[in-house]
């Protein structure tokens, strides 16, 4: 009998998670399989192991876990399918099969653009967007990071930038750059939870009293990633 887990980061705040919960609790309803789950990382409950239990429990003998991460990295790498070797250490006779995380999906791309509309962003030359991910120590973060935003300029007149909050280029020092060439700066939190990394986004904009910078809502638990998240459920791989 197939299962599915959606495995979310986990959030520091109960508000977080309860987003992150309702989010997925709407994504299940539209996946045609017997056992539906979901569980985190860190910071809160059902931890992996105890999602996956619950699925054996329940009469799983085959479990897809799907990353509810927005880029590869050590998390989606590494973390995620340690935990996922506990379970099948524990559980020899399940079949165990994951999935790929959101990455430069056209999808996401088109959630950015409606996140640009939504602030009247008028896509010329005058303008550019500046996209801030979380970084990574991952190479492959970040060049899937590069590769969203590759997908971007083929779509708009008005330049794209990257920058990054925990590792470089940091995304002080490239506003930093970018507010003399361009009369208008559109900041997107390239990010699932808004909490405190978009506050010290806020924070740091607050500075540049005297150029005219537009923060962006983040990429948000937005309605678009249901559809993306369940073509993940199609292309999952066996693990070892």
């Amino acid at each position: 009998m197939g299962a599915v887990i959606y495995i979310g980061h986990g959030s520091r705040t109960e508000q977080g998670n309860k987003q992150f919960e309702s989010f997925i609790q709407e994504t299940l309803e539209l996946i045609d399989v017997p056992i539906k789950a979901f569980g985190y990382l860190e910071n809160a409950t059902p931890s992996i192991i105890e999602a996956i239990e619950n699925c054996v429990e329940q009469g799983a003998t085959e479990i897809s876990v799907i990353p509810v991460l927005l880029l590869p990295g050590i998390h989606s790498n590494i973390d995620i399918p340690v935990e996922m070797e506990k379970g099948k250490k524990k559980f020899p006779y399940i079949q165990f099969r994951y999935g790929e995380p959101l990455g430069s999906d056209p999808i996401v791309a088109n959630i950015i653009l409606s996140r640009l509309e939504e602030k009247d962003f008028l896509n010329n030359t005058e303008e550019t967007l500046l996209l801030v991910g979380h970084g990574s120590r991952n190479p492959q973060a970040q060049s899937e990071f590069e590769k969203l935003a590759s997908n971007l300029r083929e779509q708009l007149i008005a330049s794209v930038h990257t920058s990054y909050l925990k590792t470089e280029p940091f995304y002080g020092d490239v506003l930093d750059e970018l507010v003399h060439p361009f009369k208008k700066i559109y900041i997107l939190p390239h990010l699932l939870f808004t909490g405190g990394f978009q506050k010290e986004i806020e924070e740091t904009c607050r500075k540049f009293k005297n150029s005219d910078l537009v923060l962006c809502d983040p990429i948000g638990f937005d309605d678009k990633l249901k559809e993306l998240l369940v073509r993940r459920l199609e292309t999952t791989t066996t693990l070892g």
